[in-house]
């Protein structure tokens, strides 16, 4: 991320201890000249490029110059101005090597063309520089660039900085707006009346639109109104996404010179949230409330030979059996619960609890609420968690599940969340399929707030297990930050009193002599063949 400095973004980056010397500096900072944080952003990732270079060339002891960026060459001369006197005009020339390597490292002349005036621009207030800004003819825009092609190229180009490519939510987006605009359209073609269709076609998309993944936009559109002309639509929220993906995309056409210098197109093209489309969001929210589960529903979720038969599968994972049962006593997060250390199952005044903190850059809570201590239910207890956790540190392992290694956007629970939604929650026929939003994860919460409830327990009590902040009549008057001996009492004979469906009191435990499994079963467990369903409902 560009640094900012009364209003304008700089480049720096910092160069290793071992080259500063050779290097003759510390870091390399100069200013990009711009206000906008997009377009500072796209210069930036191109400015990286050639820093990349002079870093990489200096490891390899390699000769480099060691000036700016661009080395350059200030030129003065005396001209006569329209009334005939004469005044001392001073610029800058880029040396040609420069240049030169700038080529060798493959940006495009177009993107070298951008660099090259933006450094040119840059001055001290005494200094005045002869700038090309106001006054390059259209003529040099790259007007045979495609909208087609520069989208490949962006795409590119966001790889070779990134060194990753485009995520998917993003490639989504720009294969909508060649679908919709022909994609051997001129880019410097490309007109307001144009964003204007796309805003018109994204926000007639349907909302839920996997089954439409073979079609155009067109033809999705067209389908979903014949499968039902009430279908419901993309919200606001998710259309706008799209429309920032194309104003970051035209702000960096217009830096690469292939847009004119005008407006963008998509500057002012919004979709607002009001009147019709709030109250189709608010339906849309209300359709995909989360349900709690019911008896039946925990009976097959708890019924399969992960937890009635564990090892007697390839593809068992110990995160598989453990984490559903800590989401149903606990009523927390997957995201919370995946990030959980062994040392956070720990004993407390004779109690076992476990303690969801944010001790460790990678928990992060959704609100300070959720930061707390619960006493753990008998049945986990029964279950062998602290046994479990136990074993797991002698292994040598810091986290409780360290078989989710990745973290993606902020928690490691993207594996487990595939796997539990779209996998047991649809094969055990908890879920009709994976377009039905009502049972998710997230229905334990509601499924432990309802079982509380029955058992006659006070909302201040639910209230302290569950995490909220607030109470069912809003009123804010709990504090959640310390439970001391008292409160951990109260809530473990709170979690004792709940009645369960007769299938989970049943529960064999963990056993405690398998191997424990730290590296995901390779293989795919959708076709590889085994002696036993991974979801067997039945018990063994």
């Amino acid at each position: 991320m560009p640094t900012k400095r009364k209003g304008i973004f700089y480049f720096r980056r910092a160069i290793p201890k071992s080259l500063q010397a050779k290097l003759n500096r510390q870091e390399i900072k100069f200013s990009l000249n711009t206000r906008d944080k997009l377009q500072a952003l796209h210069l930036e990732w191109l400015c990286a490029i050639k820093v990349n270079e002079i870093i990489e060339k200096a490891k390899a002891g390699m000769e480099f110059p060691k000036g700016p960026l661009f080395n350059f060459e200030k030129i003065t001369k005396t001209v006569a101005d329209k009334d005939g006197n004469q005044v001392t005009e001073t610029s800058k020339r880029i040396d040609p090597d420069t240049i030169q390597a700038f080529k060798d490292a493959g940006i495009p002349p177009e993107v070298l063309l951008a660099m090259a005036e933006r450094f040119l621009q840059e001055e001290s207030p005494t200094q005045q520089i002869a700038s090309r800004q106001h006054a390059e003819p259209h003529n040099n825009l790259q007007n045979d660039t495609s909208l087609g092609e520069y989208v490949a190229r962006y795409t590119r180009e966001y790889a070779v900085i990134h060194k990753q490519s485009l995520g998917p939510r993003l490639q989504t987006h720009l294969r909508r707006l060649t679908d919709i605009i022909d994609p051997n359209l001129p880019i410097a073609d490309f007109s307001v009346v144009h964003a204007g269709q796309v805003r018109d076609k994204i926000i007639a998309l349907p909302a839920r639109n996997r089954q439409y993944a073979s079609l155009t936009v067109s033809q999705t559109i067209e389908a979903a109104h014949k499968d039902n002309p009430d279908y419901l639509r993309l919200t606001a929220k998710t259309a706008n996404y799209h429309l920032e993906t194309y104003r970051a995309l035209f702000n960096k056409a217009v830096a690469d010179k292939v847009y004119p210098e005008r407006a963008n197109p998509f500057q002012e093209i919004r979709v607002a949230a009001k009147g019709v489309e709030a109250r189709a969001e608010a339906k849309r929210k209300a359709l995909n409330k989360h349900q709690p589960f019911s008896g039946k529903d925990l009976t097959a979720m708890f019924s399969t030979s992960i937890h009635m038969a564990y090892g007697s599968n390839y593809f068992h994972e110990q995160f598989k059996y453990w984490i559903p049962l800590i989401g149903l006593f606990t009523g927390s997060r997957m995201s919370q619960i995946a990030s959980l250390y062994c040392e956070d199952i720990r004993m407390q005044n004779d109690i076992w609890v476990i303690d969801f903190n944010e001790n460790s850059p990678d928990k992060i809570a959704k609100t300070s609420a959720s930061l707390r201590v619960v006493p753990m239910h008998p049945l986990l207890v029964k279950l062998g968690l602290p046994a479990f956790a136990s074993r797991v540190a002698r292994s040598g392992q810091k986290r409780l599940f360290p078989e989710l290694n990745n973290f993606h956007r902020n928690t490691y629970a993207k594996r487990f969340e595939d796997w539990f939604n779209r996998t047991l929650l649809i094969e055990t026929a908890v879920r009709e399929n994976t377009l039905s939003k009502d049972k998710t994860f997230h229905s334990f919460r509601a499924t432990l707030l309802d079982l509380l409830k029955q058992a006659g327990l006070e909302e201040s009590v639910r209230n302290q297990i569950i995490g909220w902040t607030k109470n069912e009549d809003k009123g804010n008057n709990i504090a959640r930050n310390h439970y001391d001996s008292l409160n951990l009492k109260v809530m473990l004979d709170a979690l004792s009193k709940i009645e369960l469906p007769t299938s989970l009191e049943h529960l064999p435990p963990f056993p405690g002599d398998i191997k424990l499994k730290f590296t995901r079963p390779t293989g795919n467990q959708h076709t590889r063949k085994s002696t036993a369903d991974p979801l067997d409902h039945k018990s063994r």
